[in-house]
């Protein structure tokens, strides 16, 4: 038996008899009559006035019938619903679960089955309170996760925008200097010293190429290193109007670099690049030069190889005593901003190799 009379029961049934007989039955179990309706629309209103515990719905109401009357209810005030039938089928146990009601008993109805009904249709009310407010929880989560996913894409795309604008600046800068160094060097009638303002120009074209390069690229924070290096490579050979007598070999495997070490690495190829062709394939060569560059990852550094067939190095040179501000330049930031190292070969013609190890988020 239900205990006490805590448990408030509205009964919608038009039938006088059986709703006798069910009043009877809910006080035997402990529970309280709060009301007749003897139809499906005072059945709705009455549980919007009085907010029973629980109604009892015979599923053939007047004006309105039990399904339809439970719908509203449940749309209206949620409250456990029990259905009332004569005959028990499948297709109406669907139909009533569709619209919320927690359970059903037929006609006649005992004391213990309208007990159990009553206690069955409460706690799964309850789990359905608590369901829904777990989904309404989860809705405004996800809600709010939504919002800040699009004010974080919205930033992103903001700051996306303007590491861009800084790029397209910088690089923008850098070929006002190219072109003021072009146009002083055009001034000049010593060539020692045009050949310095070109060097000077071609160091700065270098880095003012990695911004250019990520100005374009969708990845603002590391730059493919193959298409820089033949951009940068090729300028090199037609600024040296060699582009008849030196063969161009560029290979270069999934190399991606950041800014960080972009910059020094695209130095040192402008460096060892412009030397080579300015002093490994004088007039006087007969064959058909070969400038080879290459760079390669390896298990935790990157290769840089850059060779050719030319006249050769001195067996004596050794780079970090150089005199030359280009092999300096090379020597500083091989062994000091990239911390790697520079070996040099002079066998059929002068090889240069340097290995730096790759920032943590490149490996």
């Amino acid at each position: 038996m239900i205990n006490g009379n805590n448990i408030n029961v509205l009964i919608a049934e038009d039938d006088y008899l059986v709703c006798e007989e069910i009043v009877r039955a809910i006080k035997k179990i402990g529970c309280n009559h709060a009301g007749t309706a003897i139809n499906g629309e005072k059945a709705v209103e009455m549980t919007l006035e009085i907010k029973p515990d629980v109604v009892l719905m015979d599923i053939q109401m007047p004006k309105l019938d039990g399904l339809s009357a439970a719908r509203q209810i449940q749309q209206q005030c949620p409250t456990p619903v029990v259905i009332l039938t004569a005959h028990e089928t499948r297709e109406l146990l669907e139909q009533a679960s569709h619209v919320g009601v927690g359970a059903y008993i037929t006609k006649p109805p005992k004391p213990e089955e309208i007990e159990r009904a009553v206690l069955i249709a409460i706690a799964r009310h309850k789990d359905f309170i608590t369901l829904k407010n777990l989904n309404h929880q989860l809705q405004n989560e996800l809600e709010t996760r939504r919002k800040t996913e699009e004010k974080l894409k919205n930033l992103l795309e903001e700051k996306e925008l303007l590491l861009k604008e800084i790029h397209h600046r910088v690089k923008n800068n850098f070929m006002i200097v190219s072109s003021l160094l072009n146009l002083q060097a055009g001034q000049v009638q010593d060539d020692a010293t045009k050949e310095l303002f070109k060097e000077s120009y071609n160091r700065v074209n270098s880095m003012a190429l990695i911004h250019e390069k990520l100005y374009k690229t969708s990845n603002l924070s590391r730059i493919d290193f193959k298409n820089y290096i033949e951009s940068l490579a090729g300028n090199l050979v037609q600024t040296y109007c060699l582009g008849n007598k030196v063969q161009l070999i560029t290979t270069i495997e999934n190399v991606m670099l950041d800014i960080s070490q972009a910059i020094p690495c695209g130095l040192i190829i402008n460096e060892l690049v412009t030397n080579a062709l300015k002093h490994a394939f004088p007039p006087h060569l007969s064959k058909t030069g070969i400038l080879e560059i290459s760079m390669h990852p390896l298990a935790d550094s990157f290769e840089i190889i850059i060779q050719d067939n030319g006249i050769g190095i001195s067996p004596d040179f050794k780079i970090q005593e150089s005199k030359s501000l280009g092999m300096q330049l090379v020597s500083l930031l091989a062994e000091g901003q990239l911390e790697g190292n520079v070996s040099i070969e002079n066998t059929l013609g002068t090889r240069i190799r340097i290995v730096f190890p790759a920032n943590h988020q490149q490996v």
